[in-house]
């Protein structure tokens, strides 16, 4: 996978993950970040490397980027990624999951009156 914005996105977090900050941005290359513009969980775990790294402002623009492109589980955004603990108590987060709740809350209300007015294909 070297070479690929998955083999550089894996490099990434094993760095990151290591607390490597310098060794980590080496593999952070123009192919890895045009991936991870158009592909939501690219842009995710983007976000979760530069947060373990304390760097919340790049952090926060690739976690912009992957709601930008349709991430909005708001639970697991919220409470349930673990890489995403240095910035939650910031201001921008704070922002952007109140956008997510927003959205997470209108789809899956949409998705509960389909499924109550039998929209849904039923299996027999």
């Amino acid at each position: 996978m070297a070479g690929t914005a998955y083999g550089s996105l894996s490099f990434f977090l094993s760095r990151a993950l290591q607390g490597d900050a310098e060794g980590a941005a080496i593999h952070v290359t123009p192919q890895l970040e045009k991936a991870s513009s158009w592909t939501e969980y690219l842009a995710l775990f983007l976000a979760d490397g530069y947060s373990l790294l304390g760097n919340s402002d790049t952090a926060m623009k690739w976690l912009r980027a992957a709601v930008d492109q349709g991430f909005i589980n708001y639970p697991y955004l919220a409470n349930n990624d673990p890489f995403l603990v240095n910035v939650r108590f910031d201001s921008r987060f704070t922002e952007l999951i109140l956008e997510v709740k927003q959205r997470w809350e209108a789809l899956t209300t949409s998705e509960k009156l389909k499924f109550e007015s039998g929209s849904r294909i039923k299996k027999e």
